[in-house]
């Protein structure tokens, strides 16, 4: 738009050559007033992400996912991509909306922060993002290119995903889920810079350990507590078992199982994921190692639960909410919120209460909560 600016000027009266900051100065500061689109910009996309994130529109919805996709298969980077530094990464990202939302946010210095549960962070004790270790290494911004088309062809994101069950070992399996199309040269890179910069890693950060999230690649294979059956689960909600050998000792390979049965459903004494080795038998496999199953916190959390979680628990003696109560994020979030409240004070009836009541209206909805209550003390008034 500057070229059009500069052309349309002396049209408008004015100097064509005048600075830039008094173009887009507001009158009222003696500026001529003229947009700045890329802050215009920046300030409607940031409107949308306030007014749609999590609000269950399909707009909003549709965020999320484009949001998840920018972060695990185009940039490959843990934490809140949006306040990292674009000019040193923006190589790793595809054209797309957030990609601009995160060039015009750095250039302007302004921090857009998501919820820590939007973000991609580690999933097990020590785990770290194989970007973000490339980038420790100093790997420069084509061979960041390179690495990061081959993480996106394997399916991979952190070190979680590339070591085994131990935390320490490098798994030789690869999965591929997209459509890029890395070179021979690209994949012969990447198998050199795993090796080499993985082994390095792990010496500084001991053993990766336990999960503390849901693995990003689901384990096939499951192990028992005392570890003497090992369960591959199949496509069909199967699983099948193998026995340990009791008799054979634990070799450098890792102990024998030999299979023996078939059932379906899911384990149900499994504890441990289980990474495994092939046999010469097709009957039976070795197994490598093995790590506890992560389980996912469960939040009981809600409206009613965390009022009661409070001290004074008199404030809610009469109070009247429509539902459970858990619109009312929503409805802050839509902006279709409503509160009103009024206070009662008179000193000729008694110099000790005060009152109040308050009501939450859901203009959306039309979901209220009321309430009231009254307070007896030496320092009442009407504030």
């Amino acid at each position: 738009m500057g070229s059009v600016y500069f052309n349309a000027l002396p049209f408008l009266g004015y100097n064509r050559n005048i600075n830039k900051a008094y173009r887009t100065l507001p009158t009222d500061f003696q500026g001529i007033g003229l947009k700045n689109w890329s802050i215009e910009k920046l300030g409607k996309d940031t409107a949308v992400l306030l007014r749609h994130w999590q609000s269950g529109s399909a707009l909003g919805v549709a965020l999320e996912f484009v949001y998840e996709a920018f972060l695990m298969e185009d940039v490959g980077l843990d934490g809140n991509v949006l306040t990292r530094n674009f000019d040193r990464f923006q190589h790793l990202a595809t054209h797309s909306w957030f990609k601009i939302l995160w060039q015009y946010a750095d250039r302007y210095e302004l921090s857009i922060t998501f919820n820590c549960r939007f973000n991609l962070g580690p999933i097990r004790r020590g785990d770290m993002a194989l970007m973000e270790l490339f980038a420790r290494f100093g790997y420069g911004s084509d061979s960041m290119e390179i690495l990061n088309r081959c993480r996106r062809f394997h399916c991979v994101h952190s070190l979680a995903d590339i070591l085994r069950a131990d935390g320490k070992t490098i798994d030789p399996s690869s999965r591929l889920f997209s459509w890029e199309q890395p070179t021979q040269s690209d994949l012969r890179f990447w198998c050199k810079t795993i090796k080499s910069v993985v082994p390095r890693t792990i010496p500084a950060l001991t053993t990766i350990g336990n999960y503390i999230s849901t693995p990003h690649r689901p384990y096939k294979w499951l192990a028992s507590q005392d570890k003497l059956q090992v369960y591959h689960l199949l496509p069909d909600n199967r699983f099948t078992v193998y026995q340990r050998d009791a008799l054979q000792r634990t070799m450098r390979s890792g102990a024998r199982y030999t299979k023996i049965s078939t059932h379906h459903g899911h384990p149900t004494d499994a504890t441990f994921y289980a990474s495994v080795d092939p046999n010469p038998n097709p009957n039976m496999i070795n197994l490598h190692s093995t790590c506890d199953i992560h389980h996912a916190a469960t939040n009981q959390s809600t409206f009613l639960s965390c009022l009661r979680s409070f001290s004074n628990q008199s404030l809610w003696d009469n109070l009247e909410i429509d539902g459970d109560g858990d619109w009312l994020i929503t409805s802050i979030i839509q902006g279709t919120l409503e509160i009103e409240m009024d206070g009662s004070y008179m000193k000729d009836l008694s110099t000790t209460a005060c009152s109040g009541a308050f009501i939450l209206h859901c203009t959306n909805t039309s979901k209220e909560i009321k309430g009231c209550f009254v307070d007896s003390s030496h320092q009442a008034d009407n504030y």
